[in-house]
């Protein structure tokens, strides 16, 4: 004689199959959406590269045309290259130097 199983274990077994089919095709899902997110945030990488390569190459072409223009003004009038670098230097030394100050003791007879 051919056993029966009660209504609800055929339910259940029917829910867990249903259950494990619906996490695989999570997980393929998923899959795919990482992916897809992964490429997608490989094309901004990359499109964020060339945007910081043009950026860095016009600021060297720039820092170039700088340096070439004061080298030429310096070379024109070089006491005026000195005289702005003792300015800077005296500058610099007042406000990095701090204030020195020299106590005089009185000398014991």
């Amino acid at each position: 004689m051919p056993t029966r199983t009660h209504p609800a274990s055929d339910s259940l077994e029917a829910l867990e199959d249903d259950a494990v089919a619906v996490a695989k095709e999570a997980r393929s899902f998923a899959k795919a959406e990482a992916g897809e997110a992964a490429a997608s945030l490989q094309g901004a990488f990359a499109q964020l590269e060339d945007q910081v390569s043009t950026v860095v190459a016009e600021a060297r072409k720039r820092a170039r045309q700088v340096s070439d223009d004061l080298d030429k003004r310096l070379h024109e009038r070089p006491l005026t290259g000195v005289g702005v670098g003792i300015v800077i230097g005296l500058l610099l030394a007042t406000i990095l130097g701090g204030r020195t100050v020299i106590y005089v003791k009185e000398r014991a007879h």
